[in-house]
Formats: C-alpha cells, sequence, structure tokens
C-alpha cells in the first residue's frame, strides 16, 4: 500500500521528466536544422565560387508558399546548377529536405504525445522563429542573385541574352563553313538570330510591356558585339532590318501626315471659294435692289411731269373754251401761250416724243419673257435709250404700266399741239381786228 502511494506521487514528476526530454529533443531538432540550412548556403556558395566560368544565365521558377521552408534550398540548387556543381546542389537539397522535415517531425509527435496546450505554443514559436530565420536566409539569397543577375544583365551581352557567334572570316577554322554559307545568302548564326529577332517581335506584339523591353535589350546587345574570341553577331543583320523598318515607318506616317494637309488644304479651299461665291450672289441682289431703285426713282419723275401735262392739258382746254366763246380774251391767250412756251421747249419735246415713240416700238416688238429693255429717259435728260439685262417678271408690269403711260403722255402731248396750234392760229387771225 506504500508503494502504490509513492507512485502515485510521483508520476506529476515523471510527466514533467518526460516532457523535459521531449522538449530538450525538440531544440536539439531546430539547431540541427538551422546547421543544416547554414550548410547548405555554404555549399551553394562554395558551388557558385567554383563554377564562376559557367553559363551566365540564371533560371527563375515559381516557389509555393506553402513550402517556405525549402526557398533558400531551392535557389541555392538553382543557383549551384548554373554553376556546373551537380554534388554541392544535391547536398543543398538534401540539407534543406531535412531542415523542412524536421520541423514537421518534432509537431507531430508534440500531437502524438499530447502535451499540453502552453507547451504547444510555445514548440510553434519555437517553430516560428526558426521559419522566421530560414525566410531571412531565403531573402538574403534571393536578393543577392537578383544583385548578381542584374549586374550580369547590365552589360547586355549577346552571350547573356543567348546569342548565335560565328568566328570571323579571317579565322582560319571558319573558312570553309563561311564560304558554304555566303552561297546560300544568310549565315546560320544570322539565320538563327533573325529567327530570334522574329520572336521577339512576336512576343513584344503579344505582351508589349515585357516583349518590347527584351527586343530593345537584344538590339542594344547586338550592336555591342563582346565576343572575346574575335567573333562577330549576325544580329547587325536584324538592326539594319529594324532601321529600315524604321525608316519606312516614318515614311509612312510622314505621308499620311502630309495627305491629312493636302485634305484639310482642300477643303479650306473649298470653303473660301463657297465663301465668295456667297459674297457674289450677295453683291448682285445688291446690285439688282439698287437698279430696281433707280428705275422706280425715275418712274416717279415721269409721273411728276405727266400730272404738269395732265395739268396744262386741262387748262389748254378751258382757255380754248374761253378763247372760242370771247375772241376778245387776247391777253390770256398771250399769257397762255407764253406759259407754255417756257413750259415745253417745243424743240426738245419734238426730240423726246421721236424718241418715245421708237422706243415704243421696239419695246412692244420683243417678247414679255425675253423683255430686257430698261425705263425711259426723264423728262430733262432723256435723250439716250439703253437696253439693260433681263429683270424680274415685276420689273416687266412696271415697265409694261410705264409703256402705257408713256403712250397716254404722247397722245396728251399730240393733243396739246393742236390746241397750241389752233390758239396760235386764233391769235393771229385776231390780230388784225383789233387793228
Amino acid at each position: 500500500m506504500k508503494r502504490k502511494k509513492i507512485k502515485k506521487k510521483n508520476i506529476p514528476f515523471l510527466k514533467q521528466q518526460r516532457q523535459n526530454r521531449q522538449l530538450t529533443a525538440a531544440v536539439a531538432a531546430r539547431a540541427a536544422a538551422a546547421g543544416a540550412a547554414a550548410a547548405g548556403a555554404a555549399g551553394a556558395a562554395a558551388a557558385e565560387a567554383a563554377g564562376a566560368e559557367g553559363v551566365e544565365r540564371l533560371s527563375i521558377c515559381r516557389i509555393s508558399a506553402a513550402s517556405s521552408c525549402q526557398v533558400a534550398s531551392r535557389l541555392h540548387a538553382l543557383q549551384c546548377c548554373e554553376a556546373g556543381s551537380a554534388a554541392a546542389a544535391t547536398a543543398a537539397a538534401a540539407a534543406a529536405a531535412a531542415a523542412s522535415a524536421a520541423p514537421a517531425a518534432t509537431i507531430a509527435a508534440a500531437a502524438a504525445a499530447q502535451w499540453p496546450l502552453s507547451l504547444r505554443l510555445q514548440l510553434l514559436l519555437g517553430e516560428y522563429e526558426s521559419l522566421r530565420f530560414l525566410y531571412g536566409a531565403a531573402a538574403a539569397a534571393a536578393a543577392a542573385a537578383a544583385a548578381r543577375a542584374a549586374e550580369r544583365c547590365s552589360s547586355e551581352t549577346p552571350a547573356a541574352l543567348g546569342f548565335s557567334y560565328e568566328l570571323d572570316s579571317s579565322s582560319s577554322s571558319s573558312s570553309s563553313s563561311s564560304g558554304s554559307s555566303s552561297s546560300a545568302g544568310l549565315t546560320p548564326a544570322q539565320q538563327q538570330n533573325l529567327n530570334m529577332e522574329q520572336q521577339l517581335q512576336q512576343l513584344a506584339a503579344a505582351n508589349p510591356q515585357l516583349g518590347q523591353e527584351l527586343l530593345s535589350r537584344w538590339q542594344r546587345a547586338a550592336c555591342r558585339n563582346p565576343d572575346r574570341q574575335a567573333g562577330w553577331s549576325g544580329a547587325f543583320l536584324s538592326a539594319a532590318a529594324a532601321a529600315a523598318a524604321v525608316a519606312a515607318a516614318d515614311a509612312t506616317a510622314a505621308g499620311a501626315a502630309g495627305a491629312a494637309a493636302a485634305a484639310a488644304f482642300a477643303v479650306l479651299l473649298v470653303f473660301i471659294v463657297l465663301l465668295l461665291l456667297l459674297l457674289l450672289l450677295l453683291l448682285l441682289l445688291l446690285l439688282s435692289v439698287w437698279q430696281l431703285a433707280r428705275i422706280k426713282k425715275r418712274h416717279a419723275v415721269l409721273g411728276h411731269s405727266l400730272i404738269r401735262t395732265v395739268g396744262l392739258v386741262e387748262g389748254l382746254a378751258a382757255s380754248r373754251g374761253v378763247c372760242e366763246a370771247n375772241p376778245r380774251c387776247e391777253a390770256a391767250n398771250e399769257q397762255l401761250l407764253m406759259r407754255i412756251q417756257e413750259e415745253f421747249q417745243w424743240a426738245d419735246w419734238q426730240q423726246r416724243i421721236d424718241g418715245l415713240r421708237v422706243w415704243l416700238a421696239s419695246l412692244q416688238q420683243q417678247q414679255p419673257e425675253s423683255s430686257s429693255s430698261s425705263s425711259s429717259s426723264s423728262s430733262s435728260s432723256g435723250e439716250e435709250q439703253q437696253q439693260q439685262p433681263a429683270v424680274a417678271p415685276a420689273l416687266l408690269r412696271l415697265l409694261t404700266v410705264q409703256a402705257e403711260t408713256v403712250q397716254q403722255l404722247l397722245q396728251s402731248l399730240a393733243n396739246t399741239e393742236a390746241l397750241v396750234a389752233r390758239l396760235h392760229a386764233s391769235a393771229l387771225t385776231a390780230r388784225p381786228k383789233n387793228k
């Protein structure tokens, strides 16, 4: 009975000892993982230093976020593979696998032993610290690799970009190959470089941002030609082709700009011509309005002359009646004759009457649609008759009314002549009787 009690009392102590042993084993495993990672990094650095004369290219691979413990190991393995040291790469990969497997085994053992929650949290914190250390190492390695890649690519040599070279024709080793390839037009290196340029152009068309950058780097590297063996690159041909393409594009752009300028000049010229035509039509309209106003003014003057003539005719008719009723009113007849002679210059009126008769005859012979005669001159300056261009139908109607009015005027003037002749004859016959 006493032994059993002692064993029951020692159970917590034994559990604590077992937990201490497991914690010690976990810390030792974590230290071993850190040592393995450091050994892998050292091996990768040694392998990179040993293989510095290898191919100067860096391959980028996608790394899953779940396997964060293997970042440094994979980067060092890739660097070792590129440097030509396969043994160091294998060692780094094995160390990384051990480093990544150790935390997983520790966590599985803790779960199997059913540790308390506090110990599990401590173990997880320890693993988190180790992962942070591995992340820092991986980030430093990635930064160093990126710096080395940028330093290699800063020179932008054709070798770093995967160019194909052919030795110069002066070298004896490549004289036969260059003679056979020159007959075909392009050497194999030139053909390969041309194919690569076409692929880069297709990539630039599909992905402008990345492809354009690669194409520009490729062309700049082609022009530098830093071959250590006095070789030459066939990319000079593609650079010349690119220059020709750029020149053709410039010529096309210049032609398009010239065509656009010519089209704009043609449109401007058409606009100016239309504006001039509009101004000409406006000028013709103003001229026709001015001519119509002038004709109306002349018609008004002729109307006033007709009114005065009608008044004189009425006065002559009244005086004729008085003269026939009273033969002794010679003084009134004399005054009337003097007034008529002052108002009407008979020679001028005879010329005007003849001109009006000729104008009326020519106006009656023409058709109303093609009539192009203007109005007659006024009573003071109506000696010349001119023909003017065709006018509107309203103006033709106005001219017709004017012709009728002038015809009535002629009839009134003829009556006036007859009346004046009668008055003159009566005056002559009355004078001897008074004597």
